[in-house]
C-alpha cells in the first residue's frame, strides 16, 4: 500500500508527497508506515481531502488504481467511496494476519 500511495503522490512531486505525510502525521497522528493499517485509512482520506480539495478525487482514482494492481483487484468490484475503498482493501488484503 505505501509504494502504491507513494507512487499516486509521487505524480504531484516529491514536495507534495512530503507534505501530505507531514500533515497525516501532525494533524492525525498517522505516521506514514502506518498508513496501510485500517484504522489509519480514515485519516489518510481526511488528510488528501482537506489538502487537494475536489482535485482530491484525482489523486484518491490514483491511489485506488495502484492498489488495485499491485493486489490484482478488479477496481470494479471495490466501493464507491474512496474511504470505503480503502477499508475494505485493507480488511481483505493488507491487514492479513
Amino acid at each position: 500500500m505505501l509504494r502504491a500511495l507513494d507512487e499516486a503522490l509521487g505524480m504531484f512531486g516529491e514536495s507534495v508527497r512530503g507534505v501530505v505525510y507531514y500533515y497525516c502525521e501532525v494533524k492525525y497522528g498517522a505516521k506514514r508506515e502506518e498508513l496501510w493499517r485500517p484504522e489509519k485509512l480514515e485519516a489518510l482520506a481526511d488528510c488528501v481531502a482537506e489538502i487537494f480539495g475536489a482535485a482530491s478525487r484525482i489523486l484518491e482514482e490514483q491511489v485506488l488504481a495502484r492498489l488495485c494492481e499491485a493486489l490484482n483487484v478488479d477496481r470494479a468490484s471495490l466501493p464507491r467511496g474512496f474511504k470505503d475503498a480503502l477499508a475494505y482493501l485493507a480488511t481483505r488484503y493488507i491487514a492479513r494476519p
